[in-house]
């Protein structure tokens, strides 16, 4: 186990250059920045990895109240200590892997048990086939969750970010999207997720009144869509 203190924030990981590198996309580049018209909104963290995120958004809406979801039980354990570390309230963490299946799902993940890239684990096997360096071939079991069923009122943000899951969420969760204000969606493009695949999200997202904006970055697209 590894702490880092960054700005006050105290960080616990397995892996520092990782746990480094998420806080510099969040916190620096600003890769969650969203205004939301109220002080107290409701936010679903999907994909939470170590907290990070969460952190960032309690710290800009201190009055929040957020659902985290992460999928591997290690991850998980660095993002209850975190959230406890940095004193968070307000906060219910759910573990699970998103997806419209049911049941137990293998959960793909980092074979180094020392150093693992814990953010790209996924439930979709072999995701990152076209990159090796990246390639994660150890199985971990965990459960399905469905995003439909913890949304039971109005959202304000659902940020996504589950390698490679992200449109069969958007397509269980649809029912649901008429109580979301605004969705920040972080696409991987991979074999596996191909332009196809967020032609498919940005259609429910349109079917839905969200107006979104893309940010490509080299190895991932941002939308960002909020309600007309």
């Amino acid at each position: 186990m590894n702490k880092l203190n960054i700005n006050g924030i105290s960080i616990y990981n397995r892996n520092e250059a990782e746990a480094k590198e998420i806080y510099s996309s969040i916190f620096s580049r600003g890769d969650y920045s969203v205004s939301i018209n109220t002080d107290s909104p409701l936010i679903i963290d999907c994909g939470a990895h170590i907290g990070l995120a969460t952190i960032y958004f309690k710290k800009k809406f201190p009055s929040s109240k957020i659902t985290a979801i992460e999928a591997n039980p290690e991850t998980l354990s660095f993002l209850r200590k975190n959230i406890k570390a940095n004193k968070i309230k307000d906060v219910e963490v759910i573990w699970g892997a998103l997806t419209k299946k049911t049941g137990i799902l293998p959960l793909y993940v980092d074979p180094d048990n020392a150093n693992p890239w814990s953010w790209d684990d996924s439930i979709i096997k072999d995701i990152w086939s076209d990159m090796p360096s990246r390639k994660t071939k150890k199985i971990v079991q965990v459960p399905a969750v469905h995003l439909s069923e913890i949304i039971a009122s109005k959202v304000d943000l659902i940020k996504l970010d589950i390698e490679g899951a992200e449109c069969e969420v958007i397509e269980e969760v649809e029912s649901k999207l008429d109580l979301v204000n605004s969705i920040i969606i972080e696409v991987h493009p991979t074999k596996k997720t191909p332009l196809t695949y967020l032609r498919k999200i940005r259609k429910i997202l349109k079917a839905h009144n969200f107006k979104t904006k893309e940010y490509p970055l080299d190895w991932a697209v941002f939308i960002n869509a909020k309600k007309e």
